[in-house]
């Protein structure tokens, strides 16, 4: 599933690339869902111009010039990709944008083999009640030590699914949080009421470390090759990954443990981390 750091990192490309563009066509699959239904749908987006695209936790954001804004959640195969007009649809194209600015014409693929990813529109008050539901930004420098600390405390769990969380930390993902337990020197299935403050504070450090590589390194391409950018390129951030993955400690040479945790793959060295 893409994380933080393969958000933003689309989210920045899009924008870029057409941020005051006008929506002229939507084309929706029959078999996937879009929400309000599918006329609803392409009669509140064609004819609207794109202000801005960013990302709330993992959603890519477009804001619309009637002060509405459609919201796409990739899940777990989903893409956003641009097109050439005369080229023929990609395999899992499941929503396509024709869009417009100044005589130039691109087609924005939205691709989901699994099909679990969503694409709505939402009002002032629908996108008001989407930020409600995610907890505290690791990346927002207003987050202090403590409360983080604070905020992982308000599940009586364990520490990897808290961070998981997205009710409780928004945007982090299970590679950048598997590096960042390892940076932290932090067993992922410690208790949350077993973290002193000190410990927290060395997870969020760790956390914004392991995020802010992500993103420098336009994120994390894996061997299912299922994130690319809007321009179909990889990230590279899977080439600095600290645990995730590794087989040997890269400290102590350890064997890493890897097993299954509420269902996401876990590595850890039971020798760096406690």
């Amino acid at each position: 599933m893409p994380e933080l750091p393969e958000v933003l990192t689309i989210a920045q490309t899009l924008d870029k690339n057409i941020r005051d563009f006008r929506i002229e066509k939507v084309t929706v699959d029959s078999i996937f869902r879009v929400s309000p239904v599918v006329e609803d749908f392409q009669k509140a987006l064609i004819g609207r111009s794109i202000n801005k695209i960013s990302n709330y936790a993992k959603n890519i954001v477009f804001e619309l010039d009637d002060k509405r804004y459609l919201v796409v959640h990739l899940a777990m195969t989903g893409q956003l990709m641009f097109r050439k007009l005369e080229s023929k649809p990609f395999r899992w194209e499941r929503v396509l944008l024709t869009l417009s600015k100044s005589g130039k014409t691109l087609n924005l693929a939205y691709n989901d083999m699994r099909m679990f990813g969503k694409m709505e529109i939402k009002d002032q008050s629908g996108y008001k009640e989407l930020e409600q539901k995610y907890g505290l930004n690791p990346l927002d420098e207003n987050v202090t030590s403590s409360a983080f600390h604070i905020q992982l405390k308000k599940k009586n769990s364990i520490i990897k699914n808290v961070l998981l969380d997205q009710k409780i930390i928004a945007g982090a993902g299970n590679i950048y949080v598997n590096d960042a337990l390892f940076m932290a020197g932090i067993l992922p299935k410690r208790k949350t009421t077993s973290l002193s403050e000190k410990e927290s504070g060395a997870l969020l450090k760790g956390l914004r470390e392991i995020l802010r590589e992500g993103i420098e390194h336009r994120g994390s391409t894996l061997d299912d090759e299922m994130f690319v950018d809007p321009f179909g390129k990889k990230g590279s951030h899977q080439n600095y990954f600290r645990i995730y993955g590794k087989k040997t400690c890269p400290n102590c040479q350890s064997n890493v443990v890897f097993e299954q945790v509420n269902g996401r793959g876990t590595y850890y060295c039971t020798v760096c981390q406690k």
